[in-house]
């Protein structure tokens, strides 16, 4: 077989991964090593073994039948990523020939997390449209839309403020957050920091520590980490306030940022037809 060790000066730098699998399907090159492995624990590994079990069968056959027939393929997996985190790939299967044999295939694989993480919000977006023109009542509303908004941002913990007449706002609904801290956030005053804030109409998101707000003991130990705070308008004021948060993740990710603040969006509507109907 050929010594697959040269061709890591031409691809080593290309934004896709390639491993070369002989007929066992183990392992004889790699040209890129994720964060947190080396080469030694990759290279002679079955390539099944770095493919989550819900895939094992669909890759063994793709992969046997380019053995097979000689002609390329492709298909998508779930993977796991650099340091245990899940992953989704694109593959695309090719036979590598010694004369006229097939002795190895060469996946190249380019990662698509991004890709399917969008797919998934245009789907929750469609789905939460279409569940808030059949919700019966306000409050189920609002239980939908921050359920879904939670999920869309692939966090776990959030909440709604409903502002009240003395200019104060309180929780209406909160999902994933403790009960010590959830009665510690319950409400703010007009005039509190968290309040002025919020007032000010811009959405945030940052690193719980980051938010320049007073935490105590309580606060700190509910260990949240990526925060949105997302105001939400009608007319131009601020009526309320959408509160998402991970106990995992360090940051809201960029692309779903769009999709919440139009969430943000629905619930002002809904608010202002709620209104419309007292």
């Amino acid at each position: 077989m050929a010594d697959f060790s040269d061709w890591k000066s031409l691809v080593e730098n290309i934004p896709v991964n390639i491993i070369v699998v002989d007929r066992d399907q183990n392992i004889r090159y790699v040209n890129k090593v994720p964060k947190g492995l080396s080469e030694g624990d990759i290279v002679g590994r079955n390539v099944l073994d770095i493919i989550e079990a819900d895939d094992d069968e669909m890759t063994r056959e793709r992969i046997e039948r380019v053995f097979r027939t000689g002609e390329s393929d492709y298909f998508e997996s779930r993977s796991i990523g650099p340091m245990g985190k899940p992953s989704w790939q694109e593959n695309h299967l090719s036979p590598v020939y010694d004369g006229e044999q097939v002795t190895a295939v060469s996946l190249t694989s380019r990662d698509i997390m991004e890709r399917k993480y969008l797919e998934g919000l245009i789907k929750a977006q469609r789905d939460l449209a279409l569940g808030l023109s059949r919700s019966g009542s306000f409050e189920a509303s609002l239980t939908l839309i921050v359920d879904n908004a939670i999920a869309m941002a692939g966090l776990d913990s959030g909440g709604i403020y409903l502002f009240e007449e003395d200019g104060s706002m309180k929780l209406a609904y909160s999902k994933g957050l403790g009960k010590k801290f959830t009665e510690k956030v319950q409400s703010y005053d007009k005039g509190s920091p968290n309040m002025d804030m919020v007032l000010e109409g811009e959405p945030i998101y940052a690193s719980y520590e980051e938010i320049e707000l007073p935490k105590d003991d309580i606060r700190m130990l509910e260990g949240l980490k990526a925060l949105a705070i997302l105001p939400v308008k009608k007319d131009g004021r601020v009526i309320a306030c959408l509160n998402l948060a991970s106990h995992i993740h360090e940051r809201i990710p960029l692309y779903s940022r769009d999709v919440l603040e139009t969430i943000g969006n629905w619930i002002g509507m809904a608010l202002k037809e709620q209104n419309g109907s007292d």
